[in-house]
């Protein structure tokens, strides 16, 4: 009777060195079983934005280091393309040693996005084994942001699963990235289309998998923590698939194979990184309170990154709690205690003198500012600006207050005080399904170290009721 063994990982994020332990447990494994056949396969998420190989590559070193692992196939996750792109994928390809199987995301036209193949056939223990990926559609981005198709996955799987066994395939494993929820229905829907779904997405640890009619559901985990194992046998024309999962002990030895390719990899990015990229003229100023060199360098980036986009430039400015007679010629801290003295007045309608506004006055201005982002015509927008003026729009968007007395004031002061947002953070601002207004977390990633905020702004919330 034929048979043979598939291990499998999932939603790694970036865990070279997990992957490193794998990849000695999926060798260990084939040494141990040299007249049955082992594949070890990849349901997408190899990559990460956190892990600095991974960044500074766009995710294509951790299909460099899957190849070092003997991945015999891989699908696409959501770490890379909703970062960068599906264009990437055409890179991760390249990359591989492997094919990169994508089915559900394609152009405009229906084409598969560059890079990928919709389905693929290997032979293994004299059966022709047929595979198929598909990705989780992250609630219409692809299509909303992307400009991308996303057709549905059932019919399509069926589809293409036809098309294998027409080919010769005597089973089909699908490649799934859509989350086991997902998974559950696909595996009630697909009966007699496909045999295996090795799932990842929602980072589900399937001990034994679950038996789905003919279909079984497998999933291994995250961050390489647990190795997959589905020992298949065929039998009489029919497929018998048993799950496992594998725990990777931290003190397994690290694949030296992985490892060389990290130091190749990293000799290959020290290089990219040592190449000028420009040169500065003068020296760049960063300021809170005033246009600044940094936020100006910032502007002109994503102008020349983005040709095609409509830019607008707002004007805007800073709150000023104090005149312009007791600001000019004074430092930050002659000028503390009158600010103190303007919070501990607390007058909504107070105006300090020339030059100042009342704290009704910017409330005002910024919900003029909120006005104008809703009756833009783009769906997505980039706000890069003012780091006061930005924590003053979205304490407005959060709290929605209804009157502005004293207790709002006090509010809003604490809304401020407790985290930072410096100039030229870029606010992303765009509208869902409902044309509602939604904010996106304050980015401060692309700014340098020394001019990021010690503490983290929080988290908005995305719902304007």
């Amino acid at each position: 009777m034929p048979s043979f063994t598939i291990l499998h990982t999932n939603d790694m994020h970036g865990r070279i060195a997990g992957l490193a332990r794998v990849a000695t447990l999926v060798a260990q494994a084939r040494a141990a079983q040299p007249n049955t056949p082992v594949l070890y396969m990849d349901a997408g998420d190899s990559e990460d934005t956190s892990v600095r190989l991974s960044n500074l590559t766009k995710g294509t070193a951790m299909h460099y280091l899957l190849s070092a692992a003997g991945c015999d196939a891989a699908t696409v996750g959501n770490a890379a393309p909703m970062r960068y792109g599906a264009e990437v994928l055409a890179d991760h390809a390249a990359a591989a040693r492997y094919p990169l199987l994508l089915a559900n995301l394609r152009n405009p036209d229906g084409s598969p996005v560059p890079g990928v193949q919709l389905r693929a056939i290997r032979e293994v223990a004299g059966l022709r084994l047929g595979l198929l990926g598909i990705t989780a559609g992250i609630d219409g981005s692809y299509e909303q942001w992307f400009g991308l198709k996303m057709p549905e996955p059932a019919p399509l799987v069926r589809k293409l699963a036809a098309a294998l066994r027409q080919d010769g395939a005597d089973l089909v494993v699908l490649l799934s990235h859509m989350g086991l929820p997902d998974d559950r229905e696909l595996a009630a829907a697909l009966q007699g289309s496909v045999d295996i779904i090795i799932g990842a997405h929602t980072h589900d640890l399937l001990p034994s998998g679950e038996q789905i009619g003919s279909v079984l559901v497998a999933q291994a985990g995250d961050y390489a923590q647990h190795l997959g194992r589905i020992d298949v046998v065929w039998e009489d024309g029919q497929v018998h698939a048993h799950a496992t999962v594998l725990l990777v002990p931290e003190d397994t030895p690290e694949s030296a194979a992985v490892l060389a390719e990290v130091a190749r990899l990293e000799d290959e990015v020290a290089q990219f990184l040592s190449e000028p990229i420009g040169e500065l003229a003068a020296p760049l100023d960063f300021a809170a309170d005033r246009e600044c060199g940094v936020g100006n360098l910032m502007a002109d980036a994503l102008r020349e990154r983005f040709p095609a986009a409509r830019i607008e430039e707002w004007a805007i400015h800073e709150c000023a709690t104090i005149s312009d007679a007791n600001r000019e010629g004074t430092t930050p801290a002659q000028r503390r205690p009158l600010v103190a003295a303007y919070w501990e007045r607390c007058d909504p309608d107070y105006v300090d003198g020339e030059g100042a506004e009342s704290f009704v006055q910017l409330i005002a201005r910024a919900d003029a500012f909120r006005q104008q982002l809703r009756e833009l015509s783009a769906e997505f927008a980039l706000f890069v600006g003012h780091g006061l003026f930005t924590r003053t729009l979205l304490w407005l968007h959060f709290a929605r207050p209804t009157t502005l007395d004293a207790q709002q004031m006090r509010a809003y002061r604490g809304f401020i005080s407790g985290f930072q947002i410096p100039n030229a953070s870029v606010l992303k601002v765009y509208r869902n399904s409902a044309r509602e207004l939604l904010f996106g977390a304050p980015s401060v990633a692309h700014l340098p170290p020394e001019l990021r905020p010690a503490v983290a702004a929080p988290t908005p919330r995305t719902q304007e009721d």
